[in-house]
């Protein structure tokens, strides 16, 4: 995949990819701290800092010492794994004792409300294994995580999915394995009539929002050397079992895997790695690209690059879309005919030559109309700014993807509508910018996380000054489109817009004198988040829909 050529679901080895996983009646997916880090707001790093915070309110502390280990534990130069056995062994008494003293802190850290910031990876990852298992396929999960925001999530999914079903339709069962000592299995749900189980394996010891802690944390290096060996030969399991692999939200740095795939390689299945490139500029990122697929050779899994998280997320849902096709017999038809970028080709020509997108006039009435509803929602839940100096503006932006059939270095977001006025003009006469990782702009950067983003103009590479817009909350808009081939109808999302509401007051105060944008006000919290996006989404749906 080279970095001007075609978007990535339109790349060769990526449409091959996706055909080959669906071959085999049985997947393997790998999910890492990326899977659920919407949730938790942590990575390795991050949760390490998290649990430091707890162990430094424990009485007694040499409050000296703690400043000095907080310095350390913020250079990115130390192994995380380091930091945590540093962390571990500073407020310990004995290594018996780690699962008991880090599950109050790791549940504490895990289970903080973000949730206001999900994307759709979690979601994707749920769909995919409720079909499997409604088709009678093996379908196993397999995390390095301790929450329990998958089998939760699952359990969900299949209560919503099937509340209403016949009693002979297919439903899915659900167990819980948990590697340690000791070792836990746990049946939540039985299947029925010809459905499989959908089995979740903690490898890392299981922390659940309530209830008890199970298996062995694998927190510390030395927890990690003495569960190595256990997590080697139960992954080793997984992969001979002739089941495809896809690994999601993982770097593919952890070592026990490495070696359980390195150990596997002989095994005549098609594993793919979804790993996002950390670079920014397209150079570096090609090379990135370009290593990490050579290291996956090496492993005899074949390592795709994203341009995106969003990218991802995109993957695990079209490998659902062709789950669903395989089972219908019409796979022959994902390429040609509704693919990932056909359905967004369609969206597209439908809706740029319908009356609805040229009604300009009313796509700013809408947003007019929405700001003074959420202006609305402040005063209801007392932020009232000031008049005066202080006096906040709220705008709200409506970013387009338009004509979407390009290739990479082409493809451009449009402002089509705000609440301050309408935009005339065609399209080509509106303002656009390139979708790329590390843009100035927040809609884009928004659209390639996938998920809700809040941001100022100091993380978008600005200074303080540099516009009357000071802050930025930006949500992904998605149209789910209904298809039907040869009888069989399916459904797949794409992603068309982003709403972003604006501010003139930044996210964060000078000094306390000085005021905040509404939307970054700290009497707000994740309900007030959850409810205001949904308007922004839903102002976003409409304008883009297909009336």
């Amino acid at each position: 995949m080279v970095f001007g050529g075609e978007p990535f679901l339109r790349d060769s080895d990526v449409s091959a990819s996706l055909l080959s996983l669906v071959e085999r009646d049985s997947l393997v997916i790998y999910c890492g701290a990326g899977v659920t880090r919407d949730r938790t707001n942590l990575g390795w790093n991050e949760l390490v800092g998290a649990v430091f915070s707890e162990v430094k309110k424990r009485k007694g502390r040499d409050r000296t010492r703690d400043s000095v280990l907080e310095i350390a534990l913020r250079d990115g130069a130390i192994d995380p794994k380091h930091k945590a056995s540093i962390v571990t062994q500073d407020c310990q008494k004995s290594l018996e004792e780690e699962n008991q003293l880090l599950a109050p802190m790791l549940r504490k850290a895990l289970y903080a409300t973000h949730g206001w910031q999900q994307g759709y990876l979690l979601r994707n990852v749920i769909r995919l294994s409720v079909l499997y298992a409604v088709q009678g396929r093996r379908i196993s999960i397999v995390t390095s995580n301790y929450d329990d925001y998958i089998d939760r999530k699952l359990q969900q999914e299949i209560d919503d999915q099937f509340a209403g079903a016949a009693p002979d339709d297919p439903t899915p069962g659900l167990r819980v394995n948990v590697l340690g000592n000791p070792h836990y299995q746990e049946v939540l749900k039985e299947p029925t009539n010809g459905a499989s189980y959908i089995d979740v394996h903690f490898i890392h010891g299981r922390v659940p929002k309530s209830g008890r802690t199970r298996g062995t944390i694998v927190f510390s290096e030395n927890s990690y050397s003495l569960s190595r060996r256990q997590v080697v030969d139960f992954l080793i399991g997984q992969f001979n079992a002739g089941s495809t692999f896809l690994s999601v939200g993982a770097s593919l740095n952890d070592e026990p895997l490495i070696e359980a795939l390195i150990r596997t390689r002989p095994v005549d299945t098609t594993r793919v790695a979804l790993v996002v490139p950390g670079a920014t500029d397209s150079s570096t990122r090609e090379a990135e690209a370009l290593a990490q697929k050579v290291r996956g050779d090496h492993m005899r899994v074949s390592v795709l690059t994203p341009d995106s998280f969003a990218q991802v997320a995109q993957y695990v849902d079209e490998l659902r879309v062709c789950a669903a096709a395989r089972e219908l017999g019409v796979l022959d038809q994902h390429e040609p005919v509704f693919c990932y970028s056909k359905r967004l080709e369609w969206w597209w020509q439908e809706w740029s030559h319908s009356n609805w997108s040229r009604r300009r006039d009313r796509h700013y009435r809408l947003l007019s109309e929405s700001v003074a509803q959420i202006r609305q929602f402040f005063q209801v839940n007392g932020i009232v700014r000031p008049s005066g100096r202080d006096e906040e503006v709220l705008r709200l932006e409506l970013w387009i993807r338009i004509d979407p059939s390009v290739s990479r270095d082409r493809r451009k977001f449009t402002l089509f509508a705000n609440s301050t006025g309408p935009l005339l003009g065609p399209f080509e006469a509106m303002r656009s910018e390139q979708i790329r990782p590390g843009s100035s702009i927040a809609a884009i950067r928004t659209f390639m996380e996938g998920r809700p983003q809040l941001y100022d103009l100091h993380d978008l590479g600005y200074s303080s000054q540099a516009s009357r817009w000071k802050s930025f909350l930006s949500v992904p808009i998605f149209q789910e489109l209904g298809y039907e081939v040869d009888g069989a109808f399916f459904t797949g999302a794409v992603p068309v817009a982003v709403v972003t509401l604006t501010s003139t007051l930044p996210t964060k105060a000078s000094d306390s004198k000085k005021s905040v944008s509404s939307f970054a006000d700290p009497v707000l919290t994740n309900d007030h988040y959850v409810e205001l996006l949904a308007h922004m989404i839903g102002v976003g749906r409409e304008i883009t829909s297909l009336k």
